[in-house]
């Protein structure tokens, strides 16, 4: 994260190899969690302007992400 707040995905190779990002560097993305059969990553994001889960499908051959990141929750204001 910088100092502005912002934050980027990246994913990894197991066995080393290049970075691919997976956000891009203008909000705060965090917290990224495959799912069980690693074609989705999730991640939480203030792109909206409140923290909501957000996904992107990803193609675990090629080893790239696949469209573009959609919005799994819908929260619209501060949870208490």
């Amino acid at each position: 994260m910088n100092q502005a707040g912002i934050s980027t995905i990246y994913v990894v190779p197991t066995a080393g190899g290049t970075w691919t990002r997976i956000t891009e560097a203008r909000n705060f993305d965090d917290k990224p969690r495959w799912s069980p059969d690693g074609r989705m990553l999730y991640f939480i994001s203030n792109r909206t302007g409140f923290f909501n889960v957000w996904g992107i499908k990803f193609d675990p051959v090629a080893g790239k992400p696949v469209g573009e990141p959609f919005r799994v929750t819908l929260l619209t204001a501060p949870v208490r």
